[in-house]
């Protein structure tokens, strides 16, 4: 119950937003969303059926989500850039820049190592060990 009126606002939200037009900055998060609601919708009405795919509708979506926030954010990274090459930036543009560009290396940091820690290695004679840490 608690999804599906989950479900309903950030839907109503949407629809909202297109209809006024605020939400011409930000279709592809709404995308996004839209696909990672659908997913949790589906993944709950299949969790009853199939136990092995609960998780990947899920997974789906967040990915999904994921791809799409970092395409906004790198879509106003550029966008600043290019106005930073027409006129100075004001002081709120570069720290909105600053602030961008740091949040996308965070996730980008994170993201790599999520699958270093999650990468193991075929030693061809059966045994598969873990990646080692770097040692610095």
């Amino acid at each position: 119950m608690v999804i599906a009126g989950t479900f309903l606002t950030v839907f109503i939200t949407i629809c909202r937003d297109l209809i006024q037009g605020t939400a011409k900055h930000y279709k592809l998060p709404l995308i996004g969303l839209v696909a990672a609601m659908i997913a949790v919708m589906l993944e709950v009405t299949e969790v009853y059926r199939v136990v092995s795919m609960s998780g990947i509708f899920i997974a789906t979506g967040l990915v999904v989500l994921l791809v799409v926030t970092l395409i906004q954010t790198m879509d106003r990274i550029s966008e600043l850039t290019r106005i930073a090459r027409e006129r100075d930036l004001t002081p709120e543009e570069q720290a909105e820049r600053k602030a961008l560009r740091e949040e996308y290396l965070a996730d980008w940091r994170r993201s790599t190592i999520d699958v270093l820690e999650n990468t193991y290695i075929d030693h061809g004679d059966g045994r598969i060990t873990k990646l080692p840490k770097k040692k610095r």
